[in-house]
């Protein structure tokens, strides 16, 4: 369970409508309406009686609700005790706009395209929401105001039937490889492939969206063997460094967060990575839309000129 998903419960309740709801979240009513039966299977009680195109709270839901606001709450209280002077009620200066972006996106591109974007939009609030790859495709509305900066790997295209339709385009700037991350006084770095079943061997510390790609990579021959998997991509970095494990790491990733302690594996069949922007192709493209999409083929550009520097030493 997540965060946002309480956030999400208690504005259907304050709506009394999916539709509206995810209107207002910026992704779908289908994407909404999943998440919400989620929850409800997560609970193991129905949260709404549904009536016609009017939804209200169950018993149990009013105590979901209940418990959510006090979750959330608890929360950002956290959050601002541990970062003093945050301001949790941003007043929006103009006009906002919806950044879509995967877990990868995040910890990489992100961070510097906002910056580039807030000097150049200064009267606009960016809002950054992270979301899986098929989350992004299948349930997220694409809007003028909206976009996502995609990573997404070669064997989830597939699954994304929204992938590539006229009002959910996909524009590929960088493409990139999994590939093994050791420390550089591990037998392995001395390798010049990992094969499937060795890969099944080695002990892993891997990043919650990694876990998939392991199991991908395997099939249904090798079960993977898994020392530590975790939400934080450094605490995986460190326990590689450290020797205890290996984990997966690409040209991307390296370029971001370089290690003169660890050496890149190539792996038998491993799975492409392609990165880009996913826009709604059927509407007019903003300003900030084009600009946004400038500046990410820029920075990724500069990804793939590192690529290509790495590959030939």
């Amino acid at each position: 369970m997540r965060i946002d998903y309480l956030r999400y419960l208690i504005l259907v309740s304050e709506t009394g409508s999916i539709s509206q709801a995810a209107e207002k979240l910026y992704i779908t009513q289908q994407g909404l309406s999943r998440i919400i039966s989620n929850l409800e299977q997560e609970f193991g009680v129905p949260l709404f009686i549904r009536n016609n195109n009017r939804i209200r709270l169950t018993e149990a839901g009013e105590r979901a609700v209940a418990w959510s606001r006090k979750i959330d709450q608890d929360y950002q209280d956290m959050i601002d005790d541990i970062r003093p002077g945050r301001n949790t009620e941003l007043e929006l200066s103009g006009n906002s706009y919806v950044l879509y972006a995967t877990p990868v996106t995040c910890i990489t591109v992100i961070p510097r395209i906002t910056e580039v974007l807030s000097r150049r939009f200064p009267g606009v609030h960016f809002n950054v929401i992270e979301r899986l790859p098929t989350e992004i495709v299948d349930d997220c509305a694409l809007t003028e105001s909206s976009m996502a900066v995609l990573s997404i790997s070669s064997f989830l295209c597939d699954s994304c039937k929204r992938l590539n339709q006229p009002e959910c385009r996909f524009d590929e700037y960088f493409h990139d490889v999994l590939m093994l991350s050791v420390s550089q006084n591990s037998p392995i770095a001395r390798q010049k492939m990992v094969s499937q079943k060795q890969l099944a061997s080695i002990p892993m510390a891997l990043h919650y969206t990694e876990l998939k790609m392991m199991r991908h990579l395997l099939g249904d021959s090798y079960q993977p063997s898994v020392l530590v998997h975790t939400t934080n991509h450094t605490f995986c970095q460190d326990i590689v460094e450290l020797g205890k494990a290996a984990g997966f790491s690409s040209a991307l990733l390296e370029y971001y967060y370089p290690s003169k302690n660890t050496v890149m594996v190539p792996l038998d069949k491993s799975i492409p990575i392609a990165y880009g922007c996913l826009y709604n192709s059927t509407i007019p493209m903003s300003p900030i839309t084009e600009a946004l999409m400038s500046i990410v083929q820029e920075e990724l550009k500069r990804c793939g000129g590192a690529q290509r520097s790495w590959k030939h030493d």
